[in-house]
Order: C-alpha cells, then structure tokens, then sequence
C-alpha cells in the first residue's frame, strides 16, 4: 500500500476506501428528502463487480425500512447539512456502514423499484420550504 500511495502524482486525488465483503455486490441506495427517509432500494450489481449501480447495469429492489437504516440516513444527511440526499450504504455484518451520501442523487432505477415519484417529492418538497405564495395574475387590454 505505501508503495502504491508513495508512487502517485502528488497533484491528483486519491480516494481510499475500506472493502467490506459482508455481501459484495449488494448495497443500499437510501433517499432523504427534507430530513425524511422516503424509501431504500438493495442494488445488486449483475456484472460479477463488487460496485452494484443501477448505472453500471446494476439491479433494484425495494428494502424495506427499519429504525437503524433510516436513522444513518437522517444522520448522514443531517451532518452535511443536506436537504436531499442519496446515502449508500454497505451491508456491515448485522448493520450498515455508510460508503458515501450524494448530494445529487440519481433515482434512476429507485422509482421503479420503490414506485415512489421521487421528482414529485422533490418538488414538493422545495415548494414547502420556499413558502411560495399563489402568483399574482395581471391582466392587459
């Protein structure tokens, strides 16, 4: 790994990541909208690669919900001051460890998977927080 590190151009980026094997090529795509988790997808890739985006051909399904998930992901939101957020999340023995929180998310596949109109939310969502009031209408002769 030093040799790796130590042998890299000094002016890029590298990202290192801890491999978790519990189940690879199986995460979790959970979506956060105004501090509410309104659903989770399980993306399994169908390549052989540990990386299951619906992007990269990946499959999805609803998961069902439960306490601890939908509390990382409020959690996970919440701490990068995120209003809308995708949080992946990587199956960690019994629980989940975070892998990454998108602040722009896809919801390729997750509508389809989940039948939520994840757009539908987001807008209304946006509407809400902007306290919009109904336009004013003017007419001209």
């Amino acid at each position: 790994m030093t040799q790796l590190v130590s042998g890299l151009d000094r002016s890029q980026s590298l990202i290192l990541q801890q491999y978790i094997g519990t189940r690879p090529g199986k995460d979790l795509r959970v979506w956060v909208i105004g501090s509410q988790v309104i659903g989770a997808m399980l993306r399994s890739s169908t390549d052989g690669s540990f990386k299951a985006n619906i992007s990269r051909g990946g499959d999805g399904q609803a998961f069902p919900l439960n306490p601890e998930l939908e509390r990382l992901a409020r959690d996970s939101a919440a701490a990068l001051n995120l209003d809308i957020a995708g949080v992946d999340l990587l199956f960690d023995g019994d629980g989940y460890s975070i892998c990454e929180v998108n602040s722009a998310p896809g919801f390729q596949g997750f509508e389809t998977a989940t039948g939520l109109n994840v757009a539908r939310l987001v807008l209304e969502h946006c509407k809400s927080t902007m306290h919009l009031s109904p336009p004013k209408l003017a007419c001209v002769f």
